[in-house]
């Protein structure tokens, strides 16, 4: 807790004088906290569907594994605490958390970024439908559902 003393001024027009005792005032502030953002991604877009963000892998030809390094931005006021790194949706298999920059040991500063390596072992053979995966990435940010920022992963 910190106190601080100030001088309340009330000001009324047209000469008016106020007189009395002292007003004690108190208040409870807000510490500013972080919104974790997806802000970019090598080897991939990243988009918006049906509200949601998405990262859509870029396959290469010939068709091989793929690694999509995505920078995950605190893009808040204040800092925030990542917890995990999770893929909590992981149809088919195929993705992987290969990598990692952000720590669960210190919070992320306002405006810093970390990155996070999700690799995509691509089948031989183009899939019917695309692969879908979820990213998450558990912390204590606002602007999250449940705690977390989810990322849909979808390749084909």
């Amino acid at each position: 807790t910190t106190t601080y003393n100030r001088t309340l001024t009330v000001a009324y027009g047209g000469g008016v004088t106020v007189t009395g005792s002292p007003v004690a005032l108190s208040g409870t502030g807000t510490a500013a906290v972080g919104t974790l953002s997806f802000t970019s991604a090598t080897n991939g877009t990243l988009l918006t569907v049906l509200g949601e963000r998405a990262l859509d892998f870029t396959i290469p030809t010939p068709r091989a594994p793929v690694t999509s390094v995505l920078t995950v931005t605190n893009t808040g006021a204040g800092p925030l605490q990542i917890t995990t790194e999770t893929l909590a949706r992981n149809f088919g298999g195929l993705y992987s958390i290969t990598a990692q920059t952000c720590t669960t040991l210190s919070p992320l500063a306002a405006n810093a970024t970390c990155t996070v390596s999700v690799r995509y072992a691509t089948p031989a053979t183009r899939p019917f439908i695309p692969d879908l995966g979820l990213l998450d990435v558990a912390n204590n940010g606002t602007g999250t559902a449940g705690g977390n920022s989810s990322l849909a992963l979808i390749a084909q």
